[in-house]
């Protein structure tokens, strides 16, 4: 009698288990889940990463609600090669996390899973922010001389600022130019031509790799 009741009790506690790690299963978001195939060589995928690549993870989540964001931890960290972003077309990383403010061993990213080529996506965080060739003094000469102020503007004396969109793609030419704050009479067409001819720049650079990169630029207009 004694072991038929040890035997229902253990029973009893196996189902509670399965129960209890059934219910966990339910609660996981397979899509929180790369398929293996998607990992690549080097890395794997973290549920547990830093407390500081948590916070951004969550951070990416919580902004974009529509995306998928996952962490994967590298497997070595100690050298970068050149090569270090995903040949994967599936995913973009976001943000790498390293051992120093310099980047030099990354030891874990944070990616998104895209359709297309992540080489023709924008990024968001860059280890250099796009400069003029020449330099941004260079740069703001060089639309000065090209601006050409509307005349009826400057028969009503009409001064102010437009803000232009643009961006700095891999190769260093300026795209997709556009006001995207204007004043009207004239202005935002200017502002967007001059700035659309004023020259190539320097891109942004993840690591050793040359991103594209988007941009708002102000350019204002003043009478002498």
């Amino acid at each position: 009698m004694k072991n038929q009741q040890v035997f229902s009790t253990v029973l009893v506690a196996m189902f509670l288990a399965f129960m209890s790690i059934s219910c966990g299963q339910d609660k996981m978001d397979p899509q929180l889940v790369l398929d293996e195939e998607m990992i690549p060589a080097g890395y794997v995928q973290e549920s547990n990463p830093s407390p500081d690549a948590m916070t951004r993870l969550e951070e990416f989540r919580l902004k974009n609600p529509n995306d998928n964001f996952y962490y994967l931890k590298r497997l070595e960290t100690n050298q970068v090669e050149s090569d270090w972003m995903f040949p994967q077309k599936e995913l973009l990383i976001e943000y790498a996390e390293s051992t120093s403010d310099a980047g030099d061993a990354i030891v874990g990213v944070i990616v998104k899973k895209i359709k297309g080529d992540w080489r023709n996506e924008e990024f968001t965080y860059t280890d250099s922010h796009p400069q003029p060739v020449g330099g941004m003094q260079v740069f703001f000469e060089a639309l000065a001389k090209s601006i050409q102020y509307p005349e009826a503007a400057k028969k009503e004396g009409v001064q102010g600022k437009v803000f232009v969109e643009f961006m700095v793609d891999k190769n260093g030419d300026v795209m997709d130019v556009k006001a995207v704050k204007g004043i009207g009479h004239g202005f935002d067409e200017e502002a967007v031509r001059a700035v659309s001819e004023a020259g190539k720049w320097e891109p942004s650079r993840i690591m050793d790799m040359s991103v594209n990169t988007r941009m708002i630029l102000p350019v204002s207009f003043k009478l002498e």
